[in-house]
């Protein structure tokens, strides 16, 4: 009986002894790259976040971070006035940047990329328990002024300032980050200055009071004034190359488009929902309009296409057509182009206008759309039109006088052939006796014959001989 309970004893030991090494063996085994490589990034962005709480500061009303550069970036506004302006110093540190948003560890703020959706006090300022940037979300600002120092502007630096109704850029902002002034209903205006080079997406979005905007040549990004019903009359600037997409999608109050000589092409969407554009005039440097760019300006009735070859799909769906006249430069045209709605329904009284053997008479005939077919000069209005012009002779003289001067022209003209004609013999005369007197050599002396040019034509030898015998 002993022997069998030592024997128990012993193999439970075994057993859970072979259980151990399994789990160890398992533990070590869950130790992977893949881990070791996420506590490295961990620990990385650990070390980012200390740093930044370290460099963390505040002065007054302002907040602010020292950057790598040694200079700040306003982080937080603790102030209540209505118009704050930004200092271009805070204790010894130029000010260049406005800090995109950022987030509280540990209470203390670290700098952060692209939040939405911040809630704030009753009275205006940042929860602290949320994520925020400077001024996001503060409905109490009404003007800003930024010094010429600063030269970005973060991410959602002014999202959803909702009273803010005027923001003076000083002349050195180069960057406006994405969705910087998204959601404030009450800015009526906006100055981007010469030194601005970029614009992220969305940096006006849903801007409804937007009316007015200067901004020099600059790259940005897709859906920049998306949504800014307030905006009537726009030029681009001069030296823009391409529209990005959705750059005025939804831009309802919209009437009238300056578009640049050198622009080439217009994004996806670009002008969709723009239910107040009654007409577009493209220079000849337009080459390319994309997906749905136009679709759904139900007021659209005219468009000068000039040199375009690729029109993307519904590019002008739902629009206000009933004829639209394309150039014969088009070879590349998308589904539901023209002529149709967006699902593809047919748009009645719709006649395309183009040329008998373009690519957009055989579109047209492929999709059930009403064709026109014209000479070139007819499609090619504009260009007929010069060339006409150019070659048109005296409109404006009547007939009786025309044919006046007609008979004198036929006059004229008769008269300089008949001169020519006489000094043509005359000439002729006069270069036979000419010939005729350099036939003959006369050397004027009794000793020698005249004789002619052609009696002297001997060889070299018989040259020699003569001179022998005269010796």
């Amino acid at each position: 009986m002993k022997i069998k309970r030592i024997l128990c004893f012993t193999s439970a030991a075994a057993l859970l002894a072979f259980n151990g090494l399994s789990v160890h063996a398992d533990s070590e085994a869950a130790v992977s790259p893949e881990t070791v490589s996420a506590a490295e990034s961990s620990s990385a962005q650990a070390e980012d976040e200390n740093r930044d709480r370290e460099n963390f500061h505040r002065s007054g009303a302002w907040g602010y971070t020292v950057l790598d550069d040694n200079t700040a970036a306003v982080s937080k506004y603790y102030g209540k006035d209505r118009h704050p302006v930004i200092p271009d110093t805070i204790e010894g540190y130029t000010v260049t940047a406005i800090s995109g948003g950022w987030y509280l560890s540990g209470g203390k703020p670290v700098l952060y990329g692209n939040i939405h959706g911040l809630s704030y006090t009753d009275d205006g300022m940042v929860d602290d328990s949320q994520v925020y940037s400077p001024f996001s979300g503060n409905t109490k600002i009404e003007q800003v002024t930024v010094p010429d120092t600063v030269k970005q502007i973060g991410a959602i630096a002014f999202q959803g300032c909702t009273a803010l109704t005027e923001v003076k850029l000083g002349s050195g902002v180069e960057f406006i980050g994405n969705n910087c002034f998204e959601g404030c209903t009450a800015l009526e205006g906006i100055d981007i200055p010469v030194s601005c080079t970029y614009i992220d997406q969305k940096a006006f979005k849903d801007c409804t009071s937007l009316y007015s905007v200067s901004m020099p040549n600059l790259h940005m990004e897709h859906s920049v004034f998306t949504g800014c019903t307030s905006l009537g009359d726009f030029s681009l600037p001069e030296g823009m190359t391409d529209l990005p997409p959705y750059t005025f999608s939804g831009c309802t109050g919209l009437v009238s488009v300056n578009f640049p000589e050198g622009l080439v092409t217009i994004g996806d969407n670009a002008f969709s929902g723009c239910t107040s554009l009654k007409a577009i005039e493209l220079p000849n440097t337009v080459t390319a309009i994309y997906n749905e760019a136009f679709m759904g300006c139900s007021s659209l009735t005219d468009a000068k296409l000039a040199k375009l070859d690729t029109l993307g799909s519904r590019a002008f769906a739902d629009c206000g057509f009933t004829d639209l006249t394309v150039p014969d430069s088009l070879v590349r045209i998308g589904e539901n182009a023209f002529g149709k709605t967006a699902d593809g329904a047919e748009i009645k009284g719709f006649t395309l206008h183009c040329t008998e053997y373009s690519a957009a008479k055989s579109y047209a005939e492929n999709n059930g759309i009403a064709v026109k077919t014209e000479e070139a000069s007819a499609v090619e209005e504009d260009e007929s039109t010069e060339d006409t012009a150019a070659i048109q002779i005296a409109p404006n003289i009547a007939p009786d006088k025309l044919f006046k001067i007609i008979i004198g022209v036929i006059a004229a003209v008769a008269a300089a052939v008949l001169i020519a004609i006489i000094l043509i013999v005359v000439n002729h005369k006069t270069g036979k006796g000419k010939k005729e007197e350099d036939e003959y050599i006369d050397y004027d002396d009794d000793d020698y014959e005249f004789v002619k040019n052609s009696d002297l034509n001997f060889t070299n030898s018989e040259s020699a001989e003569t001179s022998d015998e005269k010796e």
